[in-house]
Order: C-alpha cells, then sequence, then structure tokens
C-alpha cells in the first residue's frame, strides 16, 4: 500500500508539472513578438530600482524647466517709463508645478529641508568617514567639537591633508583626513577619540564657534517659526545650551547667515519674483499682479493682490480705505506700499502691497494705478492717509471720484510738534472722535 500511495502521488506530481510546462509553452507563445520590448543581455526588470522612492510617479509634483519666462517684456503703456512684466494666464495644465530657469540657482536649494539635512545629515566623526568637500569635513568637525565642548586646533592643512588636535597640545585627540586622488572627496583615516587632558567645556570664543557654525545650529528654529532671531536670543542661547560665551556681533552675523540658508541670499531672492507671481496667478486664478524694470532690466515696482483680498473687500468690508508706506530694513533698502481696510469687527484686513526702492510721486501714481485695476472704485470709498507730498495728488488723478482724507495720528503728532500744549492736544483729540459736525465745530473753534 505505501508503494502504491508513492505512485499515486508521483503520477499527480507528474500530471501537475506536465501542466504547468504547459502553461510555460502558452506563455512564451503569448510573447512572441516581444523581443524588441527586452533586448537580450538585459533585464527585463530591476530589483534594485528605487523609481517608487525617488523615481517619478504619476501623481508626483512635476517641475518642467522649459516654461519660457516673460521677465522684461516691454509695455509702452506704462505710466511711468518703465517695463511691465507680463503675467502668464494658462490654467491649462493647472495643478501641476513647473519651475524655471534662474541664474545662480544651483547655489541654494528650493526645496523645505528638515532640521537635520539642513545642519548636514549627519555630523558623527568616524574612522572611514567620506565628505563631499573639504568644506563639509571643517564643518562637521567644527560641529563635532562644539558638541563636545573642546577647542580644536589645526595641525596641518594642504590641498591633500587635513589633520586637527585638541587646543590642549598634551591631549592625545587627533584626526586626521586626506583627499582621494579622483573627485573632490575627502575620508578620515585616523580617529584618536578619547582626551587625555582635562575638559571643563568650551569657553571663551574658540574658532570653533565660528559665526556660520552658530547660524547652522539655530536656522532650524528660524525655519520652524519664521521668526526672525534676535542676536540677544542667539547669546541666551549659546550660553544655555552650548556654555559658549557669544558677542553681540558674533550673534548678529549668525543671525544673517541663518537667514541666508533658509531663505536664500538676499540679492537672489529679486530674480525669483517673476517666477513667483508667475506661479502664484496660475494656482491662484484673479490675482492681482504686476512686475516693472527700468531701462537697464532692474528691478523697480512690484504689485500684487489676492483674490481672496479682492473678493473680500468688494463683498464684506468697510470702504475705509488705510493707505501708507513704510522703510524696509534688510541688506537691500526699499519701500513697503501696504493697503489696509476695517472688516467687520474692527480688525485690519489687507488689501494690496506693493514694493519700490523709494516714495515718490511717480512710485505712488504706479501703485495707486494697479490698486485700482485690482479692486476698482466702489461708490462711497474713503482714502485714508499721511501727509506725504505726492499723495495729494496722486489721488486725485488715480481716484478723483473718492474722498481724500488725512490720518488722525499723523494730524496729532504733527499738532504737537507745533503747539507744546498738553490740553490743546486733548482738545484736538476729542475733535477728532466727534461724529457731529457741530461738535467738531465748537472744540475746533476752542483751539482757535
Amino acid at each position: 500500500m505505501a508503494f502504491l500511495n508513492e505512485n499515486i502521488r508521483l503520477e499527480n506530481n507528474t500530471t501537475t508539472l506536465e501542466g504547468d510546462i504547459a502553461t510555460l509553452e502558452d506563455n512564451t507563445t503569448s510573447n512572441e513578438g516581444n523581443e524588441d520590448l527586452f533586448p537580450a543581455g538585459e533585464d527585463k526588470f530591476d530589483d534594485n530600482s528605487d523609481d517608487g522612492i525617488d523615481g517619478s510617479l504619476d501623481n508626483d509634483w512635476l517641475y518642467d524647466s522649459n516654461i519660457p519666462i516673460r521677465n522684461n517684456v516691454e509695455d509702452e503703456t506704462d505710466p511711468v517709463g518703465g517695463v511691465d512684466v507680463g503675467i502668464y494666464q494658462d490654467t491649462k495644465n493647472r495643478g501641476i508645478c513647473s519651475t524655471w530657469v534662474i541664474p545662480s540657482a544651483e547655489r541654494f536649494s528650493f526645496q523645505i529641508v528638515t532640521t537635520e539635512e539642513l545642519r548636514c545629515a549627519d555630523d558623527h566623526i568616524y574612522k572611514g568617514r567620506m565628505f563631499s568637500s573639504k568644506a563639509e569635513l571643517k564643518r562637521a568637525l567644527n560641529i563635532f567639537a562644539l558638541k563636545e565642548h573642546f577647542g580644536i586646533r589645526v595641525k596641518r592643512s594642504c590641498k591633500g591633508r587635513y589633520e586637527i588636535g585638541c587646543k590642549d597640545k598634551a591631549c592625545k585627540f587627533d584626526v586626521r583626513a586626506s583627499k582621494l586622488l579622483e573627485g573632490e572627496y575627502w575620508q578620515v583615516w585616523t580617529f584618536h577619540k578619547v582626551h587625555t587632558c582635562t575638559v571643563d567645556g568650551l569657553q571663551g570664543r574658540f574658532p570653533t564657534a565660528s559665526a556660520k557654525i552658530i547660524g547652522e545650529l539655530l536656522s532650524h528654529k528660524l525655519q520652524a517659526s519664521g521668526v526672525a532671531l534676535r542676536p540677544k536670543d542667539i547669546i541666551d542661547e549659546m550660553r544655555v545650551q552650548w556654555g559658549l560665551e557669544c558677542l553681540y556681533g558674533k550673534a548678529w552675523q549668525a543671525k544673517e547667515y541663518a537667514k541666508m540658508l533658509v531663505f536664500g541670499p538676499p540679492e537672489e531672492s529679486f530674480q525669483l519674483l517673476p517666477s513667483y507671481f508667475y506661479m502664484l496667478e496660475k494656482e491662484n486664478p484673479d490675482t492681482v499682479i504686476a512686475v516693472t524694470t527700468d531701462e537697464a532690466k532692474r528691478f523697480k515696482y512690484c504689485f500684487w493682490s489676492y483674490r481672496a483680498y479682492i473678493r473680500g473687500f468688494r463683498d464684506v468690508m468697510h470702504l475705509t480705505v488705510v493707505i501708507d508706506a513704510t522703510h524696509l530694513k534688510g541688506r537691500f533698502k526699499g519701500v513697503l506700499f501696504v493697503v489696509v481696510c476695517n472688516n467687520e469687527n474692527e480688525c485690519v484686513y489687507p488689501v494690496a502691497f506693493g514694493i519700490d526702492h523709494v516714495e515718490d510721486k511717480y512710485s505712488w501714481t504706479w501703485f495707486l494705478s494697479k490698486l485700482r485695476d485690482a479692486i476698482g472704485c466702489l461708490e462711497n470709498t474713503i482714502f485714508i492717509s499721511d501727509q506725504h507730498l505726492g499723495i495729494k495728488k496722486v489721488i486725485r488723478n488715480a481716484y478723483p471720484e473718492v474722498h481724500h482724507g488725512l490720518c488722525g495720528y499723523h494730524l496729532k503728532k504733527n499738532f504737537k510738534n507745533n503747539f507744546k500744549r498738553d490740553d490743546l492736544s486733548m482738545i484736538f483729540t476729542l475733535a477728532q472722535d466727534c461724529y457731529k459736525v457741530s461738535d467738531f465745530n465748537r472744540h475746533m473753534n476752542h483751539i482757535q
């Protein structure tokens, strides 16, 4: 019986094998004519392929550098002799993010990076570790020394070798690295980690705590919050967390370097404006945007008002519009134009913004013309501004049908500068807050 059962199992297995061979022959027959899809000598499938991680998928945001930028396109209708940059209205490929060609863009990244990526993926030092450049090697060593609370001393530095030791010359701590024969890679080939000196912490202003290192360590805070770092906060952070006494000047330099790491170099930010506005209008239709350059194709003016701002102003906002300009305090000076109003909750509601290099009648003329294109001129609109010499005439030309009033804050400030009596200033405040003409005239007559 055992022999019979074994023969039955053998026959069943043979039948199964014959069925598998028949299936394989059918598949081979069906695949005839497809040899061109997979030439001989090439694998049909790559098990090591990582397209699912880094490759382009159907639902990925695609980046195409073949989009022409209508930058510096001349427009004879510009009211101040500048050049308006046309903004594309094409919405056929909406939902697909595209990139653009920007000079010197390879020097910084457009991607949002994590904290560890911003501070280098890994700052650990060990024998055999490789670095992409000598600068990366030095940066990692400086951060390592700062974290381990000791100062470093450069023993040898040339094109092919880099050696450091502890600040204490008697200490046996030693790191040696050399450049590989091919490329710009550097590799650590000697690493004695144990210190034979007494490490009491990093005291003083050692070279390992440079402004760049401090800015790199603290840049994640700026990236996470978007709030500018203050030198005082940087000094406190380095003292508490790292035990390092940092001077105000170095803290200020660290703040500027952290801003450059997160937001990019300031001189290249203006190059991104046309491309940013292009994508903004493409993904946010009905947004009003304009950029103007001078005859030398340099940045002059820009204006933007988001669709939500425009719709909210036209539908539910109070039609008392306040316009003003404030000076920018960055590396490249300029003026920020602001248009705001009040909503039903008496909160400030933004309407439009603009940037220019100076505040004069020409810049106000251009800005208010773009503002009229964005929000139009609704009935019973009132404009409030300070006493800038160019605003009154410009508003009369751009909005002849609206009433123009002066800001009470600026009037009161000028009143106090001209009249040093506090009682008159208080009466002026009462007149300013009146809702009846009779009450207003009574207070003003008393002042006179």
